[in-house]
């Protein structure tokens, strides 16, 4: 499970008053409520998040005795916190200590601890709308070592509820995401197997009915054209489940076709390993 990181650098500029302040953190109390179950209840953030400020004179521990409704979403928030933004003693406490990173706002390039905390724990900062950057998700940071080596990885950064349903999020939590690969409810023998009669089918029938053993494979789809320079098992994955397999040990480069229970890219690649772990 993920802790959501804290982008320190969305408190500022700091609302101008009360009512500006109450919309900035109810959005974020929303957003923070729309976040997959991928990530934990608690934001990470260096220091006690009461003493956040929203406004010149107002954190949000103040915020809290304003109006009952401050009240309410102030009082969330106050349970929310996780500090540090980095542990202690972990190699991403070393890397932060080895590197320097920076945010380029509007021409200004700033520290950004909770951006770098987000890229070193491959994980996903949270933060206020409080400018118009951040109604982007993807946002570069410059890390820089003492050599002078300098890379630039993209973090994102979540501020609205709809952000979770951007494509880069969708692709960041596929990957992310526990695996749990489905497994077959179909007996091997009631597996579909399709195969060209011209293709080596004296070949490929066997293994065939090997493959269709596996609780991965749901059917033996189609005979592959030849690939006689084809060096790898596993010629090819798809997010609909197909994978390319070719008997490398073959002179023509026999292959087939299997359709596999798959979900999307991570699962089906997950799933040739295991093929070609069991079957190579």
């Amino acid at each position: 499970m993920k802790d959501l990181i804290f982008n320190e650098l969305t408190s500022t500029p700091l609302a101008t008053n009360f009512s500006e302040a109450f919309k900035r953190v109810k959005q974020f109390v929303n957003t923070y409520k729309k976040r997959p179950s991928i990530f934990s209840k608690r934001i990470r953030l260096e220091t006690y998040i009461g003493d956040l400020q929203l406004t010149v004179g107002m954190s949000i521990q103040g915020f809290c005795n304003e109006t009952p409704q401050s009240r309410t979403l102030g009082s969330l928030l106050l349970g929310l916190g996780k500090h540090p933004f980095i542990e202690e003693g972990t190699t991403e406490e070393d890397q932060y200590l080895q590197n320097s990173f920076s945010f380029n706002r509007n021409g200004r390039e700033e520290e950004s601890i909770g951006l770098a905390a987000a890229h070193l724990n491959d994980t996903v900062c949270i933060g206020f709308e409080s400018e118009e950057c951040w109604r982007d998700v993807e946002h570069q940071i410059v890390v820089s070592n003492e050599n002078g080596i300098v890379s630039t990885p993209t973090v994102l950064s979540i501020s609205a509820p709809n952000h979770f349903h951007s494509l880069v999020v969708e692709e960041w939590l596929e990957r992310n995401q526990p695996l749990s690969l489905v497994k077959s409810s179909l007996e091997p023998g009631d597996k579909p197997l399709h195969l060209r009669k011209d293709h080596g089918v004296e070949v490929l029938k066997p293994f065939a009915k090997r493959l269709r053993k596996s609780l991965y494979v749901t059917a033996i789809v189609n005979s592959l054209p030849f690939n006689p320079n084809q060096r790898e098992f596993i010629k090819s994955t798809s997010s609909n489940g197909l994978i390319e397999i070719v008997l490398t040990n073959t002179d023509q480069g026999l292959g087939i076709v299997v359709q596999t229970t798959g979900r999307n890219l991570i699962e089906t690649d997950a799933i040739a390993r295991i093929l070609k772990n069991q079957y190579s």
